[in-house]
């Protein structure tokens, strides 16, 4: 039981890292593309 619980926190921690990563790089994406758009304009 221990190890299940153990596992299963650390898939629960494993998928908060990916989504705050992910949320991250899309936020870098869209600041590097303003930053691009903003001499064009």
């Amino acid at each position: 039981m221990i190890y299940r619980n153990l596992i299963k926190q650390i898939l629960e921690f494993s998928n908060v890292v990916k989504r705050w990563f992910l949320i991250r790089t899309l936020y870098n994406a869209l600041s590097f593309f303003d930053f691009i758009k903003v001499p064009l304009y």
